[in-house]
């Protein structure tokens, strides 16, 4: 089971970084409608979520940071550097495809915590963590095509 949820999470990944390399400094305030987030802040929110969901779901050490865009529509101003918004997906990135390949093939049918504190088979919130990913990166899409 592990080759084959470390293959669908390649996939994501691939569109992820893909899609997040397109971020430069003079679109990442760009926004869908001027009341949404900005495509940094989306692209930010996949960055925490997909470490806390390394944390969560393989116990990953992640970088120590305040989450600002998680539970709530915080949208922060300050993300408006390209780069490091770039290298921060990306670690997280490579969280989730550590996690993955640290474990064994039985340990996708145990149960975890999920940050909203249900209980949730390993495999069904690693799947939830790739839609949800996603999602968002839909929204920096439509935001890189289509934001001002």
């Amino acid at each position: 089971m592990t080759e084959t949820f470390a293959a669908f999470w390649q996939n994501t990944e691939q569109t992820i970084l893909r899609t997040v390399d397109k971020i430069t400094d003079e679109n990442v305030k760009k926004r869908i409608k001027p009341e949404m987030r900005s495509l940094g802040v989306i692209a930010f929110h996949i960055g925490e979520s997909q470490f806390v969901f390394a944390k969560t779901l393989f116990g990953s050490e992640i970088p120590q940071f305040t989450p600002q865009t998680i539970g709530s529509n915080a949208n922060p101003e300050d993300i408006t550097d390209a780069e490091e918004l770039k290298a921060f997906v990306k670690a997280s990135c490579a969280a989730i495809s550590k996690g993955i390949q640290s474990m064994p093939d039985g340990a996708w049918n145990e149960t975890v915590i999920a940050p909203w504190k249900a209980e949730i088979k390993r495999s069904i919130l690693l799947n939830f963590v790739m839609g949800h990913s996603m999602q968002h990166l839909g929204q920096v899409i439509q935001a890189i095509k289509y934001g001002s």
